[in-house]
């Protein structure tokens, strides 16, 4: 469980260090659904967050 957007997204960085892409993977897939729910001024709160989400995927295929 994680509180916030932050957590989610340091954590993805984190799995990525470890070479755990399929967890950093899902990871990111599952925020982006939660984020879809939340309500509009705690996207535009974590705004930064969720901009870093978007393009953990992207990182991942432009490195293979």
């Amino acid at each position: 469980y994680f509180a916030g957007i932050e957590p989610r997204a340091r954590y993805v960085g984190i799995l990525r260090d470890w070479g755990e892409d399929a967890a950093a993977d899902a990871l990111v897939e599952e925020s982006l659904r939660h984020i879809k729910h939340m309500p509009a001024g705690s996207r535009r709160l974590n705004e930064e967050w969720i901009r870093a989400l978007k393009r953990a995927p992207k990182r991942l295929g432009s490195a293979s």
